[in-house]
């Protein structure tokens, strides 16, 4: 998955390293993302294994994930918005002066040989007998690659939705959800699997919030803060 995405990051010549402006960044993205952690681990979920994994095989505990999720999501949207949150606002004397962007030409180049390595990897765990392996390395890459392009953040969603109406990703979300479902339903009959549930709790509920929460004060869950983390 970060290689996959990676590779989009290098292919349209935009790593760069950034930093925070804030030094509190620092200490509050350690505490933001043990809240979320915190609470996906005792939810026994987080947003990808909860929308794609638990909804399709009608799992109840996800439900009550989801809902929490966007309850915290939704105070977390709310807090970001708060003025000591935000900080001072730094100001500069006079007016910007265009800067000339260097084109970093070698990024491409670079990920062109991390694909090339990559595909060498997968291509010996076929060749050695580690189907398994090989596979997940296929499934990671045809998953980081879209996540990447596509921006793909569940926090983003609900965030967007609450803060400034757009709600272009969460419907993404939503038929992304009821054709995965329809296609396990599917998948479950034709080879009588049991679906995997697990407890559904009021626990799972404060959880949910928990991990909600966080990932908005972390601006991003997994996804959102894998490809960021690709892009510097």
């Amino acid at each position: 998955m970060f290689v996959g995405a990676l590779m989009m990051v290098l292919f349209s010549n935009s790593f760069k390293i950034h930093l925070p402006q804030q030094k509190r960044r620092y200490f509050l993205g350690l505490v933001k993302g043990i809240i979320a952690g915190f609470g996906a681990r005792l939810a026994l979920r987080f947003n990808l294994a909860a929308f794609f994994t638990g909804v399709p095989q009608f799992s109840l505990h996800s439900w009550i994930f989801i809902v929490a999720t966007g309850i915290g999501t939704f105070f977390g949207a709310k807090l970001t918005k708060v003025r000591w949150w935000k900080g001072k606002p730094t100001l500069t004397k006079g007016a910007a002066k265009p800067t000339k962007v260097k084109k970093r030409i070698i990024q491409p180049y670079v990920g062109i040989t991390n694909a090339i390595l990559y595909i060498g990897l997968t291509i010996y765990f076929f060749a050695t007998g580690q189907k398994t392996l090989g596979l997940g390395a296929l499934f990671g890459l045809a998953f980081g690659i879209p996540i990447e392009r596509g921006q793909i953040c569940f926090t983003s969603a609900f965030r967007d939705l609450f803060l400034v109406g757009r709600r272009l990703m969460a419907i993404a979300i939503i038929v992304g959800m009821a054709i995965s479902s329809i296609l396990t339903v599917i998948i479950i009959s034709v080879y009588d699997l049991t679906p995997i549930t697990q407890i559904a709790a009021l626990s799972t509920f404060v959880d949910g919030a928990l991990f909600g929460l966080g990932i908005v004060m972390a601006s991003g869950c997994e996804t959102g803060m894998m490809y960021r983390l690709m892009e510097g």
